[in-house]
């Protein structure tokens, strides 16, 4: 059986690591843009005169798959990060999903990125306001 002294020593050493790689892996997102401004004016000035067809037709070519990088970070942590070319972050998550926290942060945040640069992609292609 083990004792309350043993438990907190546990929750210390485990506990500590997590609590500073999960802030590592958040500052590090906050770094790291959903989309660089550099592709953001290329994508802007690849579509400007576009009429809608095409531009449906190029969001369609250049969005993510929420489902493929959520799947790809359940199935090997940081693939999704990966996929969605956050190589630095995937590489964190890939280092430390045996604390299985990283992992599932991992999983959610794929989800969330393919989502926001998918948005970020709509508002820029079909902006009315070049």
């Amino acid at each position: 059986m083990i004792g309350i002294g043993e438990l907190m020593l546990v929750i210390l050493v485990l506990g500590i690591p997590i609590v500073i790689i999960i802030v590592v892996i958040s500052v590090l997102s906050k770094s790291t843009k959903v989309m660089e401004e550099t592709e953001a004016m290329q994508i802007k000035e690849l579509t400007k005169d576009m009429d809608k067809n095409q531009k449906v037709s190029y969001y369609e070519q250049k969005k993510k798959s929420a489902g493929i990088a959520t799947l790809l970070s359940f199935i090997i942590p940081g693939a999704g990060q990966m996929y969605l070319g956050r190589v630095g972050k995937g590489i964190l998550i890939l280092i430390f999903c045996w604390l299985i926290i990283p992992w599932l942060y991992g999983i959610y945040d794929a989800y969330k990125t393919a989502n926001d640069y998918n948005a970020r992609l709509y508002s820029i292609i079909f902006s009315e306001h070049g």
